[in-house]
């Protein structure tokens, strides 16, 4: 069975198409986990209507944590055998489960489709992905970006949306999202399913719809993140990565991977301080102070 896990927070806008394009699966051994994530508009009522309809929808109501909270509530009580995480404002292809599970070739494989984005309803190009099996160290470095592949594509590879993810993995190794970030949070979390998976199956067809909608309150939604969050979430992002390249043996195949994860961190920071118009003085003592931190 596979658990279907969405996080919602003011999503009544949204859920209902979220919902139908799961449930219009041509794969039917699913559980929909709903976590209500504290909303204050009528996103439970909705699932609620669902729920009464097709009782493989749970409904489970909380206080706002923040979506690393609901995603975390809704693994602990999931009974399938692999997870599926889905954000509220998007919506998936009625064959995307069952391709997932035809192409896992493995009980602990990891199973990635291809996306297109959704920008106010419209559907934009997606990047072609060739179907490939790789080892884990492999889909590491395409996600940190050392492998010259599109951004959409390596993307794929850093959000929890469209990848097949066994949940045995995720428990025997106590996996779970950081509640205490904001941003990056995802990324901790699917990189250390990589690192515990046996292989990553690429899926090319384009059967996960990313949405992104303007003014949105949503948990997908675009927002701002402060410069202290970002250089806190960055600093643990790149012990991550650092902690993965010694632990996998990446740095013998990837040497020049340790460079890009510098190049990611400023990038990273440099935008976010444009954006709060800090002096450039100040972006370059956070990364210095980031690439030397040694805890």
């Amino acid at each position: 069975m596979v658990s279907v896990i969405i996080p919602c927070y003011n999503s009544e806008k949204t859920i209902g198409s979220c919902l139908e394009s799961i449930l219009n699966q041509t794969y039917s051994d699913i559980e929909v986990i709903t976590v209500d994530d504290g909303s204050t508009d009528k996103t439970s009522e909705i699932i609620q209507t669902y729920s009464d309809r097709d009782s493989r929808i749970l409904l489970i109501r909380k206080e706002n944590g923040g979506v690393s909270s609901a995603r975390n509530l809704g693994i602990h009580v999931a009974h399938g055998d692999w997870l599926l995480f889905v954000d509220s404002d998007d919506t998936i292809l009625n064959t995307h489960i069952e391709t997932l599970i035809k192409n896992a070739v493995s009980p602990s494989s990891i199973v990635i489709s291809g996306f297109k984005e959704v920008r106010d309803g419209k559907i934009l190009d997606g990047i072609k992905m060739p179907t490939e099996i790789y080892e884990p160290k492999d889909g590491l470095a395409i996600g940190i970006g050392m492998i010259p592949y599109p951004m959409n594509y390596r993307i794929a590879f850093a959000g929890p949306w469209a990848k097949l993810i066994p949940k045995k993995i995720v428990v025997e190794n106590n996996i779970f999202f950081p509640e205490d970030l904001s941003l990056g949070e995802d990324t901790l979390f699917i990189y250390e399913c990589y690192s515990h998976c046996d292989k990553i199956v690429i899926v090319h067809e384009h059967l996960y719809l990313y949405h992104i909608i303007s003014n949105s309150g949503s948990l997908s939604s675009k927002g701002t993140v402060g410069m202290e969050m970002t250089i806190e979430s960055q600093r643990r992002l790149y012990a991550k990565k650092v902690s993965l390249l010694l632990e996998k043996g990446i740095l013998d195949d990837y040497p020049q991977i340790y460079h890009g994860t510098y190049i990611a961190l400023w990038w990273s920071i440099r935008n976010t301080a444009y954006g709060e118009r800090v002096k450039y003085s100040d972006i370059k003592q956070a990364f210095t102070k980031l690439i030397s931190d040694k805890n």
